[in-house]
This record gives structure tokens, sequence and C-alpha cells, in this order.
């Protein structure tokens, strides 16, 4: 069934005006409410965010929302909203919410 899903705020030690939204596990609708505290807070942040997407081995439709949410709202606030290491297993559900295009190597 695989691990349960894991919301984790960090910031970039690489660069000081990003922000890490990582996901681990299933994030479905039961983690859908953590995910949204955390995007209502990195948007007030003043940072730009990147979701990393690595280990997460399932996505469900509510996190493509809140995801599409958060990055409507950041550009909003002239902030960037970057989606990163998007696996094979999940990449489709992506690319058909319009957040990643046909290349295969884009993530």
């Amino acid at each position: 069934m695989g691990e349960p899903g894991l919301v984790t705020v960090a910031d970039d030690a690489t660069h000081q005006d990003w922000l890490r939204l990582i996901l681990k596990g299933r994030v479905t609708v039961s983690s859908a409410a953590r995910l949204h505290e955390a995007a209502r807070s990195i948007s007030t942040r003043g940072k730009n965010v990147i979701v990393c997407c690595a280990d997460a081995e399932y996505l469900d439709v509510s996190v493509i929302q809140v995801l599409l949410c958060l990055g409507r709202d950041l550009v909003r606030r002239g902030k960037q909203c970057d989606i990163t290491n998007i696996p094979d297993a999940i990449g489709e559900l992506f690319r058909l919410a319009g957040l990643r295009n046909n290349d295969p190597q884009s993530s």
C-alpha cells in the first residue's frame, strides 16, 4: 500500500528566497488539510517555492488542486512555484492538469 502521505516545509539550504514543500508517500485527501495549511502558510512568507515530489508514491486530485491554487497565488504575489522530481508513475496526472509539458525530461 505504501507509506502514508507526509507534507514537510523547509527552507532551501542553497537559496534563501526559496522554500521547499516536500511530498512523500501516498498524499491523498486525508493529507490534503495538512497540505492546504502548509500552502497557506507558504503563500504569506513571500518566498518562491520548490515542490519536491521525488519520494511521492501517489497524489490524488485534491493534492493537484491545492498545488494549482498555491501556484496561482504565488504568481499573483510575483513569486514562482516549481514542481520537481515528478516520478513517472504520477507524471501523467501533472501533465493532464497542465503542470508539466509533454517533454518526458521536464520535471
